[in-house]
This record gives structure tokens, sequence and C-alpha cells, in this order.
């Protein structure tokens, strides 16, 4: 997804788990930050956590490296 306001532009990555936590590879991000890097916008993952009240987590990506990404609450 694409988002951009002004000189903000964004590109996220959305996932959806009903699990505790969720684990993203190199082979994951690489498509992203690479995108990204070619067209001036900042990476982000965003996770939506199925049945939880706090539902969202955003996490902003600056390389594509291995990363646990863990549910709050």
């Amino acid at each position: 997804m694409l988002a951009a306001k002004g000189g903000d532009r964004r590109a996220y990555e959305v996932k959806v788990t009903k699990k505790k936590s969720l684990y993203l590879y190199e082979g994951d991000l690489r498509g992203l930050v690479e995108f990204c890097q070619s067209f001036g916008f900042q990476a982000y993952v965003a996770v939506r956590w199925k049945g939880k009240k706090n539902p969202w987590t955003f996490k902003q990506i600056d390389e594509a490296k291995p990363m646990k990404i863990a549910r709050e609450g």
C-alpha cells in the first residue's frame, strides 16, 4: 500500500496474524526496501493482530534484515 501527503511518502507491507509475534526474513523485506529506495518512499511494515484490542502495529524499516515484531499488550 502506498500513502503520500506533502513530502511524507510511505510504502507499507501489510501482514495479518493471530499469533503473538511475527517473524520477517530478509527475503520478505528486500522488495519493499528496494522499491522505496528507488522511488523515495519510507518503508513500513503494518501488522494487523486479529481479535485484539489494539489491532495494529507499525514498524519503520530501514534495511532488509531479519526481525521479530511482537504484539503489545
